[in-house]
């Protein structure tokens, strides 16, 4: 049953004690578990057909197995139509952007099993950018996006004893940026309406201080204008 739910062929929700456990599934998928052992140990003889679909059906589920969970495990996490990812980032904190002078720029914000990203710079979406259940992410906190959410920043043992504990990884690693939020906001100011973009570099140490791009969005209303910016 647990592997039928990794490979997507039966739907998962946990993993229930036979007989007892409340639920129709449940009782059900007992009882079709019984009627194979059942079988089995009237069998006579190995039917050697039988057993070779059977070996063959084995082989065939731990493949699919291994494919889905080890070798696209990492792809699927990414994608944006997977709970368990939307489910993550309502309980673990996602770690803050900031720039350099250590102003809060992006933000999580709310307790367990609630937090919601808090944009503090309104003009930031084509730059800072944005990461949403419905839309993914984009700009830094994709660039980011391993380190904002624990996955990476900590040590494997804090990853993995996080992962045995609670089953999500540790609170989201803070990124410091090399912008100047003051500079960005006269940037922005400068540029106007105007289509354009302004970067401004410390040539002496390489650090930029400026990336501003317009047109514009606001990150945080995302969900009420993305398909309005999609055929803009």
């Amino acid at each position: 049953m647990i592997i039928g739910g990794n490979i997507g062929l039966v739907p998962l929700t946990g993993v229930t004690l036979p007989f007892l456990s409340y639920g129709g599934s449940s009782l059900s998928t007992s009882f079709l578990a019984l009627f194979f052992l059942i079988n089995i140990s009237t069998e006579p003889h190995v039917n050697t057909p039988r057993f070779f679909l059977f070996s063959l059906s084995i082989v065939t589920i731990i493949f699919l197995n291994f494919w889905w969970a080890i070798w696209k495990g990492p792809d699927i996490l990414l994608r944006t139509d997977n709970f368990r990812r939307s489910i993550s980032e309502l309980y673990v904190k996602r770690g803050s952007i900031l720039d350099t002078n250590l102003s809060v720029i992006d933000d999580s914000e709310g307790l367990a099993g609630y937090f919601q990203r808090v944009y503090y710079y309104s003009a930031s979406g084509s730059v800072i950018g944005y990461t949403n259940f419905n839309y993914g992410q984009s700009g830094f906190e994709a660039a980011f996006d391993s380190y904002l959410r624990g996955i990476n920043g900590h040590s494997n043992f804090a990853v993995w004893w996080n992962n045995l504990l609670f089953g999500q990884p540790p609170p989201g690693v803070d990124i410091r940026l090399g912008l100047d939020l003051e500079l960005q906001k006269f940037a922005d100011a400068l540029l106007g309406e105007n289509k354009g973009s302004i970067v401004l570099v410390n040539a002496a140490s390489g650090q930029i201080l400026v990336m501003v791009s317009h047109p514009t969005f606001n990150p945080a209303v995302i969900d009420a204008e993305m398909q309005t910016l999609l055929h803009d």
